[in-house]
Parts: structure tokens; C-alpha cells; sequence
């Protein structure tokens, strides 16, 4: 269950895993409890209340879990049968994870399982003894959730995250070539991408910060700015600002890029970007911030920034890796196996049996 809509339409979202995993294992979910428009029987419709201007304050109830995803508690007792064994997956969300805790305690037996998607969490209130299962993202993650609890009783299993190798892959270099020039690019360019959201903690403020001084030592470089418009007074023609794209129109973009910077400043539960990227023949230059030194393990191209707060640590890192980008050819076989659909499926089929 889940307060997301259950759609590959959302850019970056765990959603397009889940829905293509239910494609691929149509018998796998027997409900599907989101604010998804029905499908069929099997998706039923469920939001998380709002809270209530004046009345949560005055009248606790209303900002209880209970009341917060009693869409989902309704429905869900709808379907109860305690005669068969039933497992609870919820997606994400603390507030629902609460209220079925609490449900639990009310003599509801189910097995209860958090699939979370940030690095770390940290709960109060006894009801978190109820959970008896979490995934996460990176064991990273775990060791830091873990680490702010006195105890922390669910089982546990690391189920990375996974990106279509069929999508994401790296072109031969006659190919790329040829499709750097469709964009406008030239060989001997070196072309440096940024892909995000544009929030603070994503860092595109510091990462335009270092154009300047990056531009000054080597005007062969190129920059193309994904996801956000933000800065595009930037007057320079040698930085594109392409905005937001669908998703499938991602890859192409990512295939003619030579290196990858994920500036993010905050603790990043895994950074699927960071692995389409990767998977696209990128060198990649990101910061050593939550569970991105785990993502990036083994790759052989990859340059972490210790200290993501100072420019100077960048500039030094994304030099390093336009020299290493020179001689740098893929390896395919190896790229399609990093962070695969497939090996995420068996981990999340493996996590989830009984």
C-alpha cells in the first residue's frame, strides 16, 4: 500500500519499479491499496487524510495514525480474512506504517513489512515493536537507522534499487559520436551533466558555482543541466538548460554525456540517477553523502567528494575524472548487470517470501 499513485509516469519514483514488477508478476500483489485510479479488482482506491487545521491541535485523534490512513484500515479490514496468512507491504510512508502497527495492537494478526526509500529513519512510540520486516535501500542505511535506535527488533534485508538495462547502456563510440553531433556536440568536447530535481539539497547552486572556474582552465567543456530551469540565466553558450524530460527520454541524453555530477548535500538514500548514469557510460563525480559510496562501489570510474560542501573539493574531483574520461571505454557487459531491474526483482522476490 501506498499514498503515491501507482504509476511509471513519475520521474525517478520507485513507482515505475512497482508497476512494472506487478506487470512482470500479475499474481504476485493481490491488492494494490494507493490513490491510483481503478484499474481493475484488484487496485483500490485509498488517500491519507489530511490533517485538520484547529482540530489536530485541539483534539489529538485527529493527527493519529489511525485516523491518518483510516482510508487504508477500512479497506484493508474489508479484505481481512485472519484464516490466511497476509502480508502488509507499505511503500514508504511512516504514517501508514504507524497506523497498521497500531492495528496490530488492537489484535489484527498480519505480517507487517516497511519498504523504505530514503537512507535513514527514526520513530517514536511503541508501536514500531509491531513491524517485522524493512528494506532498504543500502546496508548503509540500515547501519544508520539501527545506530539511533536502543533497540530495533524488525528483520532486515538491503534491496538496492534497479534500472532498465535495456534503456540504460552505453553506445559504441561511432554511435555516440554520432548522436553528439545530432545535439550539437563535437568530439573533442567533453560534455559534463547534472540531472535532478531542483531543490537545495540536490546542490545545483554549488554545481553552477563551479562552471566558471572549470570553463576558465578548459573552454572545450560542455554542460547540459537536466530536470530544473533554475539558473538559466547563465549566460554562456556552452551550458544547456533542457529542463524536465519523460522518462524515455532520459537515456538519450545520458549517452552522449562523458561525465555524470550528482552534487546532492543531504544523506541520499541510494540516487537512481546516479546509477542511470553509470549505466550509460558515464565517469561519475558525486558526493560521499549517505548510501551513495555503496551505489558506486566496484565501479571503477567513479570520484567521491568528501567534503560536498567545498568547491574546491569538486573542481579537484571532476578534473580528475575529465582526465580519466580520455581514455575511459565501458564496459558493457559489466554495466548491464550494475543495478539491474532483474537483480532487483530477486532480491525484492526474496525479501518478501514467508
Amino acid at each position: 500500500m501506498s499514498n503515491t499513485e501507482i504509476s511509471e509516469k513519475k520521474i525517478g519514483s520507485w513507482t515505475q519499479r512497482i508497476t512494472r514488477f506487478s506487470s512482470n508478476f500479475p499474481d504476485f500483489f493481490t491488492y494494490l491499496l494507493s490513490p491510483t485510479p481503478s484499474r481493475n479488482r484488484k487496485y483500490v482506491f485509498c488517500k491519507k487524510r489530511s490533517l485538520i487545521p484547529g482540530f489536530s491541535k485541539l483534539i489529538p485523534f485527529f493527527s493519529n495514525p489511525l485516523f491518518r490512513s483510516g482510508d487504508f484500515i477500512n479497506s484493508f479490514k474489508k479484505i481481512y480474512d485472519p484464516s490466511h496468512i497476509i502480508q502488509v507491504l507499505v511503500m514508504d510512508d511512516i504514517m501508514i506504517l504507524a497506523g497498521f502497527a497500531m492495528l496490530k495492537e488492537k489484535g489484527f494478526k498480519f505480517h507487517l513489512v516497511y519498504s523504505f526509500h530514503g537512507y535513514s529513519f527514526n520513530t517514536s512510540g511503541k508501536w514500531f515493536s509491531q513491524v517485522d520486516k524493512v528494506l532498504f535501500l543500502t546496508k548503509l542505511g540500515y547501519l544508520s537507522t539501527k545506530d539511533g535506535y536502543g533497540e530495533f527488533t524488525p528483520e532486515v534485508s538491503i534491496i538496492g534499487n534497479g534500472v532498465d538495462s535495456e534503456s540504460y547502456f552505453p553506445l559504441s563510440p561511432d554511435e555516440k559520436k554520432i548522436q553528439r553531433s545530432k545535439k550539437g556536440y563535437s568530439s573533442e568536447d567533453v560534455l559534463i551533466t547534472w540531472l535532478s530535481n531542483d531543490r537545495p539539497k540536490k546542490g545545483l547552486k554549488l554545481f553552477l558555482s563551479l562552471i566558471p572556474n572549470l570553463l576558465a582552465k578548459n573552454p572545450k567543456l560542455r554542460f547540459q543541466i537536466i530536470g530544473s530551469d533554475s539558473g538559466s540565466h547563465f549566460v554562456d553558450t556552452r551550458v544547456s538548460f533542457i529542463g524536465r524530460l519523460p522518462n524515455n527520454e532520459l537515456p538519450e541524453f545520458l549517452q552522449i554525456s562523458d561525465i555524470y555530477c550528482f552534487t546532492s548535500l543531504w544523506k541520499e538514500g541510494f540516487g537512481l540517477s546516479l546509477a542511470e548514469a553509470a549505466k550509460c557510460g558515464n565517469v561519475v563525480v558525486a558526493s560521499q553523502n549517505g548510501g551513495i559510496p555503496e551505489v558506486i562501489d566496484g565501479l571503477p570510474f567513479a570520484f567521491l567528494v568528501s567534503s560536498p560542501n567545498i568547491i574546491e573539493s569538486w573542481i579537484l574531483q571532476i578534473e580528475n575524472a575529465i582526465s580519466y574520461s580520455k581514455f575511459y571505454q565501458p564496459d558493457t557487459l559489466k554495466l548491464i548487470e550494475f543495478h539491474s531491474l532483474q537483480s532487483w526483482e530477486k532480491r525484492f522476490l526474496k525479501a518478501l517470501e514467508n
